[in-house]
């Protein structure tokens, strides 16, 4: 079973995500083309067999219409593309769209027009697209379709192309991730064993993708759960979550130490600072309501006095 797990972004930045994930969606090439060099410092810093896949700029996917316009910055993608040396493209449609005989002849045309290379192409309709209207497109197109597995099933394409942007959706439950396993892994059987292509795009989707990835690679069917899968996986997704809320106050505290050591913040202003990062304690770990005091509050007090506080005599 070949699934390769992602974010829709670089969740985290860039050296920390290249050492969680195998695969990323760039987002950066949806709104505003970057420069080149920036792909050329992401493909330098990731390992070898790192995985990039790109979303199509707006100005491509609102209308598909192959006027010059839109046939350059298609060539901007194609460059971006080669840089990374990206396999897979998304096109993702939005809402307004709409399902129309023009709109699919654009599509039609834009498709016939461009060099597709090696690439998959993969194509995510926006809502007011019904499910033979999508067939049809995708037939003619040769695209993979694009979806939510959530919310609908892939009607078109040889791989599979997952991505989960349910704006529903903050944080997904373990069971849904094991159903989303076991469908993944249907899914690469009807498929011959081609690549398995899943995304995150919810407010936690770097603690999903590494749960879901851990499930995809450490867990059978649902039927095989056993009391000790459980207990392992509760272990991981604590330890998960742990790391991800010790991580965020510590960089909450070294911004304060910043702003006692290299500012001229007021004492005021620091008391408010320290506020809030009290506050964040309580909420992120309830039941150690101490944790504050035992680790932050006496140190930034300390720094204060050796570096701020005013000496007499």
């Amino acid at each position: 079973m070949d699934i390769r797990v992602g974010c829709c972004g670089f969740s985290k930045n860039e050296e920390e995500y290249f050492t969680k994930f195998k695969t990323v969606e760039i987002q950066e090439t949806y709104a505003e083309m970057p420069e080149e060099e920036t792909f050329e410092k992401w493909r330098h810093a990731a390992p070898d067999d790192f995985e990039f896949t790109v979303r199509a700029n707006k100005i491509i996917t609102r209308t598909f219409k192959p006027t010059d316009k839109v046939l350059e910055v298609w060539e901007k993608i194609d460059r971006a593309a080669a840089i990374l040396k990206t396999k897979t493209i998304l096109f993702q449609s939005p809402d307004v769209f709409f399902a129309n005989k023009k709109n699919e002849q654009n599509i039609k045309e834009f498709f016939d027009t461009v060099d597709r290379k090696e690439y998959m192409f993969a194509w995510k309709p926006g809502k007011t697209w019904k499910e033979e209207e999508i067939r049809k497109v995708c037939e003619r197109s040769d695209l993979v379709h694009c979806v939510d597995p959530f919310v609908c099933g892939q009607l078109y394409g040889d791989r599979g192309y997952f991505r989960l942007d349910s704006e529903e959706v903050s944080r997904f439950k373990g069971m849904e991730l094991k159903k989303l396993r076991d469908f993944c892994e249907k899914e690469s059987r009807k498929k011959n064993n081609k690549p398995i292509y899943v995304f995150f795009d919810n407010v936690y989707m770097t603690t999903d993708a590494q749960r879901f990835e851990w499930m995809a690679f450490n867990t059978g069917p649902i039927k095989d759960l056993t009391l000790s899968f459980l207990k392992g996986l509760c272990r991981e997704i604590e330890c998960a979550e742990e790391d991800e809320k010790v991580q965020t106050l510590s960089r909450e505290a070294e911004r304060i130490v910043t702003l006692i050591l290299h500012t001229d913040y007021a004492r005021v202003d620091i008391e408010i600072e320290k506020g809030k990062l009290r506050e964040m304690c309580k909420e992120l770990f309830p039941d150690k309501e101490d944790l504050y005091d035992m680790i932050y509050g006496n140190r930034f007090d300390r720094l204060w006095e050796q570096f701020r506080e005013e000496k007499i005599g």
